[in-house]
């Protein structure tokens, strides 16, 4: 039951936001890129961090401007860098794979 309670409870958020939302943003996310409110004109420095874009997407969030208090949708555009290499995150372990006891 409580879980119920809790997917219903996102979804009354997320309606919410919805209907209070000025306007949507496209951006990449995990990079800094300066983006325009759609209700104000005022341009600022934004940053989406998440590990993963499309799990995330969208985010809310507000209007820098002082006397803004404008709710805007932030999606993602898609065009993030995929991080998945073949190459090992730590190197140099070769000296601690053999003959050690």
């Amino acid at each position: 039951m409580s879980a119920e309670l809790a997917t219903d409870n996102r979804v009354k958020t997320r309606r919410r936001r919805e209907e209070r939302c000025e306007g949507t943003i496209e951006m990449p996310f995990n990079e800094q890129v300066e983006v325009e409110c759609p209700a104000c004109g005022d341009a600022f420095l934004c940053t989406i961090a998440t590990p993963d874009p499309e799990g995330f997407s969208p985010s809310f969030g507000s209007c820098t401007a002082w006397e803004c208090d404008a709710l805007i949708k932030f999606r993602s555009d898609g065009t993030e860098d995929d991080d998945t290499s073949d190459e090992p995150i730590q190197s140099g372990l070769a000296a601690f794979g053999g003959g050690a006891r």
